[in-house]
């Protein structure tokens, strides 16, 4: 969505994540960074792909 429409990247971040996780009941869990909630983190480079990902502070991917 940056890419293509230039959507905001805190927006395309919002889109892609929390406003899922509300969706579905799970945003007391998921879909942002708090105290409390699952460590699920995706970080991606300068060029938005990812970098590596960590599930409960995992790390499950790394390129």
């Amino acid at each position: 969505m940056v890419h293509r429409v230039g959507l905001p990247l805190p927006a395309a971040v919002a889109m892609a994540s929390l406003v899922p996780a509300r969706k579905v009941g799970l945003a007391a869990r998921k879909g942002s960074l708090a105290p409390g909630k699952d460590a699920d983190i995706t970080v991606l480079d300068p060029d938005l792909r990812c970098a590596f990902t960590l599930v409960g502070g995992r790390l499950v991917y790394e390129r």
